[in-house]
Protein backbone atom coordinates (compact mmCIF):
# COMPACT_ATOMS: atom_id res chain seq x y z
CA UNK A 1 0.00 0.00 0.00
CA UNK A 2 0.98 3.52 -1.01
CA UNK A 3 0.43 6.16 1.45
CA UNK A 4 0.48 9.32 -0.22
CA UNK A 5 -0.08 10.73 -3.99
CA UNK A 6 1.21 13.07 -5.78
CA UNK A 7 -0.77 15.88 -7.87
CA UNK A 8 0.63 19.04 -9.54
CA UNK A 9 -1.34 22.14 -11.69
CA UNK A 10 0.39 25.25 -12.21
CA UNK A 11 0.88 27.97 -9.65
CA UNK A 12 3.41 28.23 -6.86
CA UNK A 13 1.24 26.77 -4.20
CA UNK A 14 1.90 23.31 -2.70
CA UNK A 15 -0.67 22.06 0.14
CA UNK A 16 0.39 18.90 1.77
CA UNK A 17 -3.06 16.96 2.62
CA UNK A 18 -2.78 15.06 5.89
CA UNK A 19 -6.06 12.85 6.21
CA UNK A 20 -7.22 12.25 9.43
CA UNK A 21 -9.77 9.16 9.21
CA UNK A 22 -9.29 5.61 8.61
CA UNK A 23 -6.11 4.88 7.11
CA UNK A 24 -7.66 4.03 3.88
CA UNK A 25 -9.31 7.15 2.32
CA UNK A 26 -6.99 10.02 1.21
CA UNK A 27 -8.91 13.34 2.12
CA UNK A 28 -9.10 16.91 0.87
CA UNK A 29 -7.96 15.82 -2.79
CA UNK A 30 -11.39 16.81 -4.73
CA UNK A 31 -11.31 20.13 -3.04
CA UNK A 32 -7.55 20.76 -3.76
CA UNK A 33 -8.37 19.56 -7.13
CA UNK A 34 -11.18 22.16 -7.59
CA UNK A 35 -8.93 25.16 -6.56
CA UNK A 36 -6.40 23.87 -9.31
CA UNK A 37 -3.66 23.80 -6.26
CA UNK A 38 -0.27 21.42 -6.46
CA UNK A 39 -0.49 18.91 -3.45
CA UNK A 40 0.11 15.61 -2.13
CA UNK A 41 -2.23 13.19 -0.19
CA UNK A 42 -0.69 12.05 2.95
CA UNK A 43 -2.49 8.36 4.89
CA UNK A 44 -1.51 6.95 7.89
CA UNK A 45 -2.42 3.34 7.08
CA UNK A 46 -0.92 2.07 10.00
CA UNK A 47 -2.89 4.22 12.44
CA UNK A 48 0.56 5.57 13.92
CA UNK A 49 -0.70 9.14 13.65
CA UNK A 50 2.29 9.58 10.89
CA UNK A 51 5.52 9.05 13.23
CA UNK A 52 6.85 5.84 11.70
CA UNK A 53 6.74 7.52 8.28
CA UNK A 54 5.00 7.12 5.30
CA UNK A 55 4.53 3.83 3.33
CA UNK A 56 6.11 3.96 -0.04
CA UNK A 57 8.33 7.03 0.77
CA UNK A 58 10.34 5.97 4.27
CA UNK A 59 10.39 6.68 7.87
CA UNK A 60 9.87 9.60 9.23
CA UNK A 61 13.12 11.16 8.41
CA UNK A 62 12.86 10.04 4.26
CA UNK A 63 9.07 11.67 4.63
CA UNK A 64 10.67 14.59 6.14
CA UNK A 65 13.52 14.56 3.00
CA UNK A 66 10.91 14.02 0.56
CA UNK A 67 8.96 16.52 1.54
CA UNK A 68 12.10 19.49 1.76
CA UNK A 69 12.66 18.20 -1.64
CA UNK A 70 9.31 18.18 -3.17
CA UNK A 71 8.40 21.70 -1.31
CA UNK A 72 11.40 23.68 -3.65
CA UNK A 73 10.24 26.48 -5.69
CA UNK A 74 6.62 26.20 -3.95
CA UNK A 75 5.15 28.55 -0.92
CA UNK A 76 3.96 24.97 0.90
CA UNK A 77 1.32 24.86 3.14
CA UNK A 78 0.28 21.73 5.46
CA UNK A 79 -3.69 20.89 6.21
CA UNK A 80 -5.33 18.14 8.72
CA UNK A 81 -8.39 17.68 10.85
CA UNK A 82 -7.92 16.16 14.01
CA UNK A 83 -5.00 13.57 13.96
CA UNK A 84 -4.68 14.76 10.36
CA UNK A 85 -4.00 17.95 11.90
CA UNK A 86 -1.05 16.35 14.45
CA UNK A 87 0.47 15.07 11.31
CA UNK A 88 0.64 18.86 9.11
CA UNK A 89 2.08 20.01 12.68
CA UNK A 90 4.47 17.61 13.10
CA UNK A 91 5.67 16.68 9.73
CA UNK A 92 5.50 20.16 9.17
CA UNK A 93 7.38 21.56 11.39
CA UNK A 94 10.26 18.92 11.04
CA UNK A 95 10.47 19.63 7.25
CA UNK A 96 9.99 24.04 7.78
CA UNK A 97 6.64 24.13 5.70
CA UNK A 98 5.80 27.88 5.13
CA UNK A 99 2.41 27.60 6.92
CA UNK A 100 -0.20 24.91 8.95
CA UNK A 101 -3.48 24.83 9.04
CA UNK A 102 -4.91 22.84 11.47
CA UNK A 103 -8.37 21.97 12.70
CA UNK A 104 -9.63 20.45 15.55
CA UNK A 105 -5.42 19.24 15.76
CA UNK A 106 -4.41 16.22 18.12
CA UNK A 107 -0.66 17.63 20.02
CA UNK A 108 0.09 15.06 22.04
CA UNK A 109 -0.94 11.97 23.90
CA UNK A 110 0.03 10.36 27.57
CA UNK A 111 0.04 14.20 28.68
CA UNK A 112 -2.24 14.08 31.82
CA UNK A 113 -0.24 16.55 33.94
CA UNK A 114 -1.67 19.27 31.79
CA UNK A 115 -5.91 18.03 31.50
CA UNK A 116 -8.25 17.94 34.37
CA UNK A 117 -8.81 14.63 35.19
CA UNK A 118 -12.11 13.91 33.62
CA UNK A 119 -10.65 14.10 30.24
CA UNK A 120 -7.25 10.92 31.19
CA UNK A 121 -9.07 8.52 29.38
CA UNK A 122 -8.91 10.13 26.10
CA UNK A 123 -5.36 10.54 26.82
CA UNK A 124 -5.11 6.88 27.06
CA UNK A 125 -2.94 4.72 24.61
CA UNK A 126 -5.38 2.28 22.41
CA UNK A 127 -5.30 -1.09 23.70
CA UNK A 128 -2.57 -3.36 21.54
CA UNK A 129 0.67 -3.96 19.90
CA UNK A 130 0.10 -1.22 17.49
CA UNK A 131 -0.65 1.70 19.91
CA UNK A 132 0.79 5.16 18.02
CA UNK A 133 4.22 6.04 19.97
CA UNK A 134 2.87 9.66 19.80
CA UNK A 135 5.76 12.59 20.15
CA UNK A 136 4.36 15.58 21.97
CA UNK A 137 4.86 18.57 19.79
CA UNK A 138 4.85 20.75 22.50
CA UNK A 139 8.64 20.56 22.83
CA UNK A 140 9.23 20.66 19.07
CA UNK A 141 7.03 23.79 18.86
CA UNK A 142 8.74 25.37 21.35
CA UNK A 143 12.12 25.24 19.95
CA UNK A 144 13.90 26.34 16.46
CA UNK A 145 12.00 28.09 13.60
CA UNK A 146 8.19 27.74 13.71
CA UNK A 147 5.84 28.19 10.97
CA UNK A 148 2.99 30.15 10.80
CA UNK A 149 0.14 28.25 12.22
CA UNK A 150 -3.71 29.10 11.81
CA UNK A 151 -6.11 26.72 13.65
CA UNK A 152 -9.20 26.33 13.74
CA UNK A 153 -11.55 24.58 16.21
CA UNK A 154 -15.00 24.30 17.83
CA UNK A 155 -16.90 24.48 21.16
CA UNK A 156 -19.34 22.08 20.03
CA UNK A 157 -19.30 18.01 20.89
CA UNK A 158 -16.42 16.46 21.87
CA UNK A 159 -14.17 19.63 22.05
CA UNK A 160 -13.50 19.51 25.51
CA UNK A 161 -10.17 19.23 24.89
CA UNK A 162 -9.19 21.02 21.40
CA UNK A 163 -8.31 24.22 22.90
CA UNK A 164 -5.76 23.09 25.63
CA UNK A 165 -4.17 21.28 22.58
CA UNK A 166 -3.74 24.16 20.54
CA UNK A 167 -2.83 26.70 23.51
CA UNK A 168 -0.38 24.24 24.78
CA UNK A 169 1.54 24.05 21.63
CA UNK A 170 2.25 28.31 21.41
CA UNK A 171 -0.51 29.05 18.91
CA UNK A 172 -1.64 32.39 19.15
CA UNK A 173 -3.84 32.18 16.03
CA UNK A 174 -6.90 30.31 16.68
CA UNK A 175 -10.73 31.27 15.23
CA UNK A 176 -13.58 29.25 17.33
CA UNK A 177 -16.29 28.10 15.44
CA UNK A 178 -19.42 28.55 18.03
CA UNK A 179 -21.69 25.09 17.99
CA UNK A 180 -18.93 23.09 15.88
CA UNK A 181 -18.28 19.75 17.20
CA UNK A 182 -14.98 18.05 16.83
CA UNK A 183 -15.18 16.31 13.29
CA UNK A 184 -17.02 18.92 12.21
CA UNK A 185 -14.50 22.15 11.82
CA UNK A 186 -12.66 20.53 8.53
CA UNK A 187 -16.39 20.45 6.94
CA UNK A 188 -16.99 24.26 7.97
CA UNK A 189 -13.85 25.68 7.39
CA UNK A 190 -13.76 24.31 3.70
CA UNK A 191 -17.62 24.94 2.40
CA UNK A 192 -17.71 28.62 4.45
CA UNK A 193 -14.58 29.65 2.72
CA UNK A 194 -11.82 30.08 5.33
CA UNK A 195 -9.85 27.15 3.98
CA UNK A 196 -9.75 28.74 0.58
CA UNK A 197 -8.92 32.45 2.11
CA UNK A 198 -6.11 30.89 4.66
CA UNK A 199 -4.46 28.81 1.38
CA UNK A 200 -4.91 31.50 -1.16
CA UNK A 201 -4.39 34.59 1.22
Amino acid sequence: MIDFEEHFNHGDILVLAFASGDGIRFEWGDYLNKLQLSHILFRDSLSQQYTTGTMGIGDVAETVQYIKDMKQGYRTIAIGLSNGGYGALYLGKLAAVDKVICMSPVTGLYIKDEFDSKWHHRLEPRPGPNSPNIVDLKPLYLTGPVPIVKAFIGDGYGTELDRQMVERIGVSHMTVLSGAAHADVGRIVRDNGMLEEELLG
